[in-house]
């Protein structure tokens, strides 16, 4: 006892502010008997965080008022002794935060998560959260029980994330990254229940299809502990709902509800504070506002700093295909091919009258915010760059400051050293952004002023002195201002930077080198700066254009071109992941054009052209195509490349008969039929590249296509087998597995099947017409032009015939067909919509795959079909990480999803309406939009099916071989990587297992 007392009064000499009070506050603690005896075993570490407590005497107290507010103090006097470390997280919480331990105290049940290690360090995300609010929730009956218990799990989680957060275990990002999650969550849950209550007290029904789109710090998962959250609600053009109001007049008061759901002050406090005035007209426009209305203000009324702001604008809750179409219509209103003069101006006026604003209230020193070197000016810097260069850089649009700079450092658009200078200056002043708010939970931004106050702050943030925090204060926000004055008030302003003249004189000094062997030595080493693998390789075909090829010498002319040029082309040869496979395709391309001196000085002239080229250059096989045919070079520069959204089958119809409606016989039609086809996959493969679509963009546009050069291919058959019936009522072309499913990559294949009537059967000779469509077929995909066609998912597969009359089809369903084809039969779609075949077809395909519900001996043999697709045919070794078989990955997404319809569409019809969905990630939207997949497991599994068909499209066009193995390490991790812009490969990796964990997570109860 002694020694224990001996050090708290040595302890207390040097760090309390009334020792006296500290010793009598100790001795209570510390008690007599067993409890003293136990409180020694664990007193070292109540030692320790007070003596590193900003304040000790207020940690004292606090510790003093916890431990009396738990029930059965020895109980966990005992817990304590026997692990000690579990005191930490609360002792830190309490030390840097008056108001988390004011919580602890006032709610003693907060605590056990800070007391449970597995609970306080679980991972989650926004799907995780909803998850667990989902529980939460369900036992109430009450509307206000469930925003109490809202606000409940507010406190629990922003505990545990704070605790993490001042233990250093996580760092800014992530706990932004954590914030912003949980308010994913809170506001998907928020509309969950309003609707819920609402719709009852108004008499409403059907989908409520309204979207609540994050903005600011929320949208670019940025939140602080203090943050309101900005929002914007869009809501359908003709909501599918009924009732006695107008569907847009119950989806504002459904928005009015929400913001009252989260912000409305309870026994508890509030979710979160809620702002509007970003969404248009501000708080003079309607709460919610439909997409078109949202379209035309864009369009015609929005100031530039609105969309600036739109920079930030992110998908959070509510019906994803209405988020993701405003999402979709706002990009190319937002990332302009080239920023105006006047829209740039308008910013600095903006970012000006910030500053003048911080400096009238005196926060121009104190306000970490809008003062000097402060947060917004990282964020005004970062987001001009990007409305600067996004239109023609895909790449550099995200929401995200931090992942914004990644990509401009990569993108050249800023030095390796200017990212360091804000990404640690934004780190460290969000950080300190936090430590203000977290401790009262006050929304502000200001140090205190006053040095005592400033002093104590100073120590909260971990530093020993005043001095030491001012120091690193300063060294920040300069370093931040510097950059700010260099690249957004223009490169004069800056102190340090080359002037043109330099620059150019600098230039010159290289191209000298060039031509001698001592300056050989320094390009190598530049070049392998730059990011060349192959740095030798790389010189020759750089120096060439200068010194000569084995064609002969270049001219004057040329020389003079390319020296010009050689400046940019370094540039944007070291954006690529693979500098010289971007390098060998510009030069091949170089080397095939009419004039090289039109080519050069066409680069000079448009940077973007060179960008994107060098970009496309990765893909082997959209490259071969390009210069087999470079009269598409126009093409990919044109307005389709960055129209929003897939082109629909009926477009591309009407073109190919345009085409084709001129040409006089077969061989012309043939022609251009494959010219279509070439121009229309290097167009949408270059898409894909740019990220001018997405996964299910892509999807959708590759299956168009494929219908549009079927139906145009059995056309051409029909005219080369006179005499064969070819009245649309006597034929009917049907689309299975991915082709059925509008869910085409780059190299499915196209599974096909065909229907005659009874009537004309196959006797008629329609066999020879089919097998000459498959021979036609077979030609173009050696050609290298059409994926192959398959009819092996028909009746009887391989050894059936390749037409059938609707009995067959009925017959074979009935008594052949095993338990795996009713899985196969949720993705058949009929491709010949004209066809009055169809409705008696469909009929049977929908009796088939929903008249009844699964069997458990049905489900037994599906499951067992699916072991064996991951046990037989992928490799021991690949399982983890194969893209479209492996565990967690495309099949079980897949499977899951198809299970799900065979399981409930019997007894919910609703689930197949308007139509039957075909397409993988619209069953899951429509299984969570009928109840029969829970919020959190329909995220999980519908973002996953997005990322992985992402990835597995994106290694097709990257790779000579097409493979549907994801690389863990080499040259194939580092192009994947590069390609889809993560900065580190390792973050690609980390993010497929996170996916993938999801997946399996979210599938276990559905299988079991």
């Amino acid at each position: 006892m002694g020694k224990i007392l001996g050090e708290f009064m040595e302890l207390s000499l040097f760090s309390f502010q009334e020792p006296d009070r500290a010793e009598r506050l100790w001795n209570r603690l510390r008690g007599e008997g067993e409890t003293a005896a136990l409180f020694d075993r664990f007193a070292p570490i109540a030692q320790e965080s007070l003596a590193r407590a900003p304040e000790p005497d207020r940690l004292l107290i606090n510790l003093d008022r916890w431990l009396e507010m738990l029930p059965n103090r020895l109980t966990y006097y005992r817990l304590f002794a026997e692990s000690p470390p579990l005191l930490l997280p609360a002792m830190r919480l309490m030390a840097v935060s008056q108001f988390f331990a004011d919580s602890l105290i006032q709610s003693h049940e907060l605590s056990d998560i800070l007391l449970d290690p597995v609970l306080l360090r679980r991972q989650k995300n926004a799907h995780a959260f909803h998850r667990e609010i989902g529980r939460l929730i369900a036992p109430c009956r009450e509307f206000r029980q469930k925003l109490d218990r809202m606000r409940h799990f507010k406190q629990r989680e922003l505990i545990r994330i704070a605790a993490l957060d001042v233990m250093g275990e996580w760092d800014l990002p992530k706990v932004a990254r954590a914030l912003s999650d949980f308010a994913d969550a809170s506001l998907q849950i928020a509309l969950e229940v309003c609707h819920q209550e609402l719709s009852a007290q108004m008499g409403m029904q059907g989908e409520h299809e309204f979207a609540i789109i994050g903005m600011g710090k929320l949208g670019g998962r940025e939140l602080n502990y203090s943050s309101d959250v900005d929002l914007i609600f869009i809501r359908a053009d003709q909501p599918h709902l009924t009732g006695p109001r107008e569907p847009e007049v119950y989806l504002s008061r459904l928005g009015e509800s929400i913001v009252k759901a989260l912000s409305e002050r309870m026994a508890r406090g509030i979710v979160f504070r809620v702002d509007l005035r970003l969404r248009p007209e501000g708080r003079f426009g309607p709460v919610a506002r439909g997409l078109e209305s949202a379209r035309h203000y864009y369009e015609t009324w929005a100031e530039p700093w609105e969309r600036q702001a739109m920079l930030k604008a992110r998908f959070v809750a509510g019906d994803p295909r209405v988020g993701e179409a405003f999402i979709r219509m706002i990009q190319p209103l937002v990332y302009r091919p080239r920023l105006m003069e006047h829209d740039l101006t308008e910013i600095r006026h903006q970012k000006s009258r910030i500053e003048a604003q911080a400096q009238s209230r005196g926060g121009w020193e104190t306000d970490v915010k809008t003062g000097w070197g402060g947060i917004r000016d990282v964020e005004f810097t970062t987001q001009m760059l990007q409305l600067m260069y996004g239109g023609a850089m895909p790449r550099l649009r995200t929401p995200n400051t931090l992942h914004a700079l990644a990509r401009l450092e990569k993108a050249r658009l800023i030095s390796a050293e200017e990212r360091q200078m804000f990404e640690q200056g934004y780190c460290f002043l969000r950080t300190v952004e936090h430590r203000l708010q977290m401790m009262y939970e006050h929304q502000t931004h200001a140090l205190p002023s006053e040095p005592g106050e400033r002093a104590l702050f100073a120590r909260r943030m971990g530093f020993e002195d005043l001095e030491s925090f001012e120091s690193v204060l300063e060294h920040h926000r300069s370093q931040i201002r510097e950059v700010f004055e260099r690249r957004f008030l223009g490169e004069t302003a800056g102190q340090g930077v080359k002037d043109s003249a330099s620059r150019d004189r600098e230039e010159q000094e290289w191209l000298l080198k060039m031509e001698t062997e001592p300056g050989q030595k320094a390009w190598l080493a530049r070049l392998e700066a730059l990011g060349f693998q192959e740095a030798q390789e790389a010189f020759r075909r750089l120096s060439e254009p200068m010194v000569g090829f084995e064609r002969g010498i270049p001219t004057l002319e040329e020389r003079q071109a390319y020296e010009t040029l050689l400046p940019a082309l370094l540039e944007v040869m070291a954006r690529s992941p693979s500098p010289d496979l971007s390098l060998r395709g510009i030069e091949q391309l170089a080397e095939s054009a009419p004039s090289r001196v039109s080519l050069y000085r066409a680069w000079q002239e448009s940077p973007q052209v060179l960008q994107r080229l060098s970009e496309l250059a990765l893909s082997p096989g959209l490259w071969r195509r390009l210069l087999a045919h470079q009269e598409l070079l126009d093409m990919l520069f044109g307005e389709e490349i960055v129209e929003v959204g897939a082109k629909p089958a009926a477009i591309y119809q009407q073109q190919l008969a345009q085409r084709l409606a001129n040409c006089r016989g077969d061989r012309a039609k043939v022609a251009n039929l494959l010219a279509f086809a070439r121009r229309e996959f290097l167009r949408i493969g270059a898409r894909d590249l740019w990220g001018e679509s997405n996964a299910l963009q892509t999807g959708e546009d590759l299956t168009a296509l494929a219908e549009t050069l079927l139906r145009a291919a059995w056309g051409l058959s029909a005219e080369e087998t006179e005499g064969i019936p070819d009245s649309p009522s006597e034929v009917l072309m049907i689309g299975f597995g991915k082709l059925g499913g509008c869910e085409l990559g780059h190299a499915s294949d196209w599974d096909v099947g065909f229907l005659c009537s009874e009537e004309t059967g196959a006797a008629t000779g329609l066999e020879k017409r089919v097998e000459r469509f498959l021979k036609r077929c077979q030609e173009w995909h050696l050609a290298g032009v059409f994926r192959e066609v398959d009819l092996r998912l028909r009746p009887e597969g391989r050894s059936g015939a390749l037409i059938h009359a609707p009995t067959v089809y009925q017959r074979y369903y009935q008594e052949r067909a095993e338990p795996w084809e009713r899985l196969a039969a949720t993705r058949i779609r009929v491709l010949t919509l004209e066809s009055p075949l169809r409705a008696d077809f469909e009929a049977i395909v929908n009796e088939f795959r929903y008249g009844k519900s699964l069997t458990a001996p049905e489900y037994e043999a599906i499951k067992h079909l699916k072991r064996r697709m991951q046990m037989e045919r992928v490799k021991p070794g690949e399982r983890e990480i194969h893209l479209k078989l492996g565990q967690g990955t495309l099949s079980d997404i897949e499977f899951t999803a198809q299970l799900l319809m065979l399981r409930h569409a019997h007894t919910k019809p609703s689930l197949l309406e308007p139509e039957p969905p075909t397409h993988t990630w619209h069953m899951l939207a429509s299984l969570h939009r009928t109840g029969c997949l829970n919020k959190a497991d329909y995220e999980s599994l519908a973002s996953a099916f997005r990322f992985f068909s992402h990835l597995k499209n994106r290694l097709t066009l990257l790779l000579e071989t097409p493979s549907e193995v994801m690389p863990v390490e080499g040259e194939r991790l580092v192009l994947l990587s590069g390609s889809l812009n993560y900065t580190r490969a390792q973050d690609l990796i980390e993010e497929y297992q996170t996916r993938r964990e999801a997946v399996l997570r979210a599938i276990k109860e559905i299988w079991e």
